[in-house]
């Protein structure tokens, strides 16, 4: 019995491996730096307790959606600072900001 299991073990080929696709160097390079780009433009929304303003602030820019009480600088009159600001690596490339008065009396 021993020599036929044996000689069993013996004639059975082994399993051939799956050949598993390397990645490159350049492959992998490429791959990070998408990581990294996607990472860098997610943007984090915040809000404030100014009137509403919203920001939504990444790595690589800046957007502000503004309403925020103010006084106009040049009447001394109550209202809001409206509109929208956008920054690209620090740099102000929109802004359509202005006050509007208070309507209410």
């Amino acid at each position: 019995m021993e020599n036929w299991f044996e000689q069993s073990r013996q004639t059975k080929e082994p399993k051939p491996k799956k050949e598993r696709k390397k990645l490159t160097k350049k492959q992998i390079v490429i791959c990070v730096l998408i990581v990294i780009l996607i990472l860098l433009l997610i943007p984090i929304p915040f809000s404030f307790k100014d009137g509403g303003s919203r920001a939504w602030i990444a790595v690589l820019y800046r957007v502000d959606k503004w309403h925020q009480i103010s006084d106009d600088p040049e009447t001394g009159e109550f209202g809001y600072t409206v509109g929208t600001t956008v920054e690209i690596l620090g740099l102000k490339v929109f802004d359509n900001t202005r006050f509007e008065p208070d309507d209410r009396d």
